[in-house]
């Protein structure tokens, strides 16, 4: 789910794959920011989850229209689907349990310039740097769910945050292994 504090220096590999073994989209060197600093805070667990279901749905869009490879055009629908469900059942639980907050109903800049780079990935590059994107979305929102789970202030989404990591889970093992795929050099080296 979101990645506060920049979700730009998020999407670049580790710095020990080096400048030059970057993939095109993502050539600038640095290390994967550290947990969010949700911590307790419902509204920006809230807020980061509203906002990268967006972005989820948005990089999948393009993914179903740019990807070449069957298995990550596969996993960009499953990325459509599984959002859409986790959505509602968010609003839901946000709904019943009457939290007094508005969802965003767009992403913010950093997620925006994150699709758009995406979206002018060169052909040939695209469906690893789309995979390489969801490993990092990924694993961002295992340590936001995991770290609401342990700490939120709220029972009911402390229980969603803590349903949500096991599909998570699956959703990042498929994409590590769809990138290892694709780029098996980089992936060995992450």
């Amino acid at each position: 789910m979101r990645a506060s504090g920049g979700v730009l220096s998020m999407l670049f590999l580790v710095a020990s794959l080096g400048r030059s073994e970057a993939l095109p989209l993502l050539r600038v060197a640095g290390e994967r920011s550290p947990a969010p600093a949700i911590e307790n805070n419902t509204a920006d667990y809230i807020r980061s989850c509203a906002i990268d279901s967006l972005s989820i749905s948005a990089s999948a869009k393009i993914a179903l229209k740019r990807a070449h490879d069957r298995a990550v055009r596969q996993f960009a629908q499953s990325m459509l689907n599984d959002p859409d469900a986790s959505k509602r059942s968010f609003a839901a639980l946000l709904d019943s349990d009457a939290f007094s907050m508005t969802l965003p109903q767009s992403i913010d800049r950093e997620h925006a310039a994150v699709i758009t780079q995406l979206g002018s990935a060169p052909d040939g590059d695209f469906d690893a740097n789309y995979m390489q994107q969801q490993m990092l979305l990924n694993e961002t929102a295992l340590r936001l769910n995991a770290t609401y789970a342990k700490t939120g202030r709220d029972d009911p989404l402390r229980r969603y945050a803590m349903a949500a990591l096991p599909s998570i889970r699956q959703r990042l093992v498929l994409a590590e292994r769809l990138f290892h795929k694709l780029h098996p050099r980089l992936a060995s080296a992450r």
